[in-house]
């Protein structure tokens, strides 16, 4: 299928380009290596989980906006959520299995597992809450909670209350920008609580900031059109910010804005450093500069299932990661494109094994104006 083939099926190629990209990215920043030093926040404080959350928030406006638009009602929209965000939750399950499947049969776990371990009901009870949610195993809850809520902001866009989302969403931004436990001295390690590394209320302003361009959208409305000084402001901010982080100067100023890049709070630098990066790509996209690839948009249209396999890869690359990094960076490197061919390699078999994954998302096509689209949002 070449791009033309692509576009005829109503998908945008270039969000499942970006985000077949940006979980490439994932896959070689949680796998030691050479490729690690050149992917990890090359473009300054952005990294490709901001570029997957916020991909996410577009595809789901643009597809269910395209739905609100069709005339359906809140309840049917919430239905459709709801579902997306339980097959969720079901991935979330199953990675959870097969990463303790060696704690099953051999004595061992994984570091970031021996909860389950020591106390197994009450560690997969609050994994079944959410409140238990180990390295890398926190982008599908949060995603699965967006999901929940998401239906409530599209019907606020739609019936044009955008100022009350953006109010809502910045506030608890804001809130989101203190360590409210300490300040309240409290404790939720002890009490076998581990709500993630990502901040829920932080993220969640990036998830639905791409929602209402994603309703934008399917309204047939372009929010940020191209603009030669905006791209030159914006292209001298990410370089300087690229400075900035790469950089070990020590001025009060550095210090300032590095302070201000938390990632797991989305940090004021990291939310805007990102906005200019995300604007800039934009502009290459609608100068028709931005490639196809059939391959990795691929990835980013079953983004649910590569996620899923790529972090059971993840934990288990890590039984031989120290082993491959003794043979050197060549070594290294060949095994991280290892792990990148198994997510073309497990997408593909997926594709061949799960038929009725196809047949389902035919067949859920909506006519809206003479146009069809898919209601798939994976």
């Amino acid at each position: 299928m070449d791009k033309t083939a692509y576009l005829q099926s109503k998908r945008d190629p270039s969000l499942d380009v970006l985000r077949g990209l940006m979980l490439i990215i994932i896959m070689i920043n949680h796998v030691d290596g050479p490729l690690k030093q050149i992917f990890h926040q090359p473009i300054g404080f952005v990294s490709a989980a901001e570029g997957f959350v916020f991909l996410s928030g577009i595809v789901f406006g643009l597809v269910y906006g395209r739905i609100i638009l069709s005339g359906k009602s809140k309840k049917t929209i919430q239905i459709k959520a709801t579902k997306r965000a339980v097959v969720i939750y079901r991935y979330h399950l199953l990675i959870l299995l097969f990463v303790l499947l060696p704690s099953f049969f051999l004595d061992f776990s994984f570091q970031p597992l021996h909860a389950f371990i020591e106390t197994p009901v009450k560690s997969t009870a609050f994994y079944l809450l959410f409140m238990l949610q180990p390295e890398n195993l926190d982008i599908l809850p949060m995603y699965a909670l967006f999901i929940l809520f998401a239906p409530l902001v599209l019907m606020a866009y739609h019936k044009k209350k955008e100022w009350l989302v953006f109010v809502i969403c910045f506030s608890l931004w804001l809130l989101a920008q203190y360590d409210w436990f300490s300040f309240l001295n409290l404790s939720t390690e002890q009490h076998g609580i581990n709500l993630g590394f990502f901040n829920v209320f932080a993220w969640q302003a990036l998830f639905y900031a791409g929602c209402y361009i994603g309703y934008m959208r399917a309204k047939g409305k372009v929010l940020f059109p191209k603009s030669q000084p905006l791209m030159i402001l914006f292209l001298m901010g990410s370089v300087a910010l690229i400075v900035v982080d790469y950089t070990d100067i020590n001025w009060l100023l550095f210090r300032a804005i590095r302070g201000h890049a938390s990632r797991p709070h989305l940090g004021i630098v990291r939310f805007g450093n990102f906005l200019m990066v995300a604007y800039l790509i934009n502009c290459l996209i609608q100068n028709g500069k931005f490639f196809f690839s059939k391959p990795i948009a691929t990835l980013g249209r079953y983004s649910i299932q590569v996620f899923s396999f790529q972090i059971i890869i993840i934990y288990y690359s890590g039984l031989f990661i120290d082993e491959i990094l003794s043979f050197g960076p060549v070594a290294t490197t060949a095994f991280q494109l290892l792990c990148i061919l198994m997510l073309f390699i497990l997408v593909f078999l997926y594709k061949k094994l799960v038929p009725k994954e196809n047949s389902h998302r035919k067949a859920k096509m909506v006519r809206v104006k003479g146009n069809s689209f898919s209601t798939a949002s994976d």
